[in-house]
């Protein structure tokens, strides 16, 4: 009768463990979906278009998740373009408002993305041309907001600062 009741007992350790296991790796599983994060970062293609610089404004995702239906914020120096952004998905776009930031006029601009950005791709958000030749830099400021957070990230006191990207304009 001891034999019997060790064995059960060996038996159902046995179970036990493998219920054990079988949980930790579906943790494990759960943890490393879990741990796939997009992080967004604005990146500029520069081209002219006549003579005429013409930036391509894109997201481009360094992370390792996927990042879908996210909002955009562009703050485009006055002095630049006097025109609105042209969005891929919502056409012309007219700036929300004029601020100024540290001396320098900006337009704000403002959209939806609602198409995925798969890890290392980029897609555009918007096109602009500047008012006519231009040349030298262009301060640029950029934020994005998806459900993995606000890129950049937000600062140590929990504030969300937008990025700046200087864009070096050059004769092509």
């Amino acid at each position: 009768m001891e034999i019997v009741a060790v064995a059960v007992s060996l038996i159902a350790l046995i179970v036990a463990g493998g219920v054990g296991w079988y949980s930790y790796q579906v943790n494990l599983r759960q943890l490393k979906i879990l741990d796939r994060r997009a992080d967004l970062k604005l990146k500029v293609v520069v081209d002219r278009l006549a003579g005429v610089p013409r930036l391509t404004l894109r997201a481009q995702n360094d992370g390792t998740g996927t990042a879908r239906d996210f909002y955009w914020h562009l703050w485009m120096p006055v002095r630049f373009t006097t025109q609105n952004l042209v969005s891929d998905k919502a056409g012309p776009l007219r700036w929300e408002k004029e601020e100024e930031i540290a001396g320098v006029g900006y337009r704000h601009y403002q959209g939806f993305h609602d198409e995925p950005v798969y890890p290392t791709r980029s897609v555009s958000v918007a096109v602009v041309s500047a008012n006519g030749p231009f040349q030298g830099a262009a301060p640029i400021g950029w934020q994005f907001t998806s459900e993995d957070g606000t890129f950049p990230p937000r600062d140590k006191s929990g504030e969300a600062k937008p990025g700046k990207l200087d864009v070096e304009i050059q004769d092509l």
